[in-house]
């Protein structure tokens, strides 16, 4: 849309907030949108579409779990 900022943070998905912090480090193109990128991109299998700079890659994911806290 004209006279719309698509990198405005104003309301953001997750990826949309990802984007714009690899802009901001210079990750990115400033040219890019962050508005473009969904969550798989930064998923390494995409990693020719985040088209990273600065000799940044994305390596293959990794499974975490989180332990339940105790109670006591």
């Amino acid at each position: 849309m004209l006279g719309v900022d698509a990198d405005d943070l104003e309301r953001v998905f997750c990826s949309k907030l990802v984007a714009a912090t690899y802009k901001e480090a210079g990750l990115l193109s400033p040219a890019r949108r962050a508005a473009d990128f969904l969550p798989k991109h930064f998923s390494w299998i995409y990693s020719d579409f985040a088209d990273l700079r600065l000799g940044a890659s994305l390596g293959p994911e990794s499974k975490s779990t989180l332990a339940p806290s105790p109670t006591g």
